[in-house]
């Protein structure tokens, strides 16, 4: 999944992370143009049954927070 991500329009990244204490639990971290991008894309997984094929392997369903960058 995470090629057709990258090849998404908008998406400048995305990286994975498992956290050392808890390696079933991940953290993606995206970059997008814009949250209409971001938004487009996720509207674009449940139309392709992406989210439904990925929320039995969660414990919990997935949280976006869209997040500016304050140049500090």
């Amino acid at each position: 999944m995470l090629i057709d991500t990258r090849k998404f329009a908008g998406c400048r990244r995305i990286e994975v992370y498992l956290d050392q204490g808890n390696p079933n639990r991940m953290l993606l971290w995206e970059g997008w143009d814009s949250r209409a991008h971001h938004e487009k894309y996720v509207q674009w997984q449940v139309e392709t049954g992406m989210i439904e094929a990925l929320v039995p392997m969660l414990s919990e369903p997935p949280a976006f927070l869209h997040l500016d960058h304050t140049g500090l």
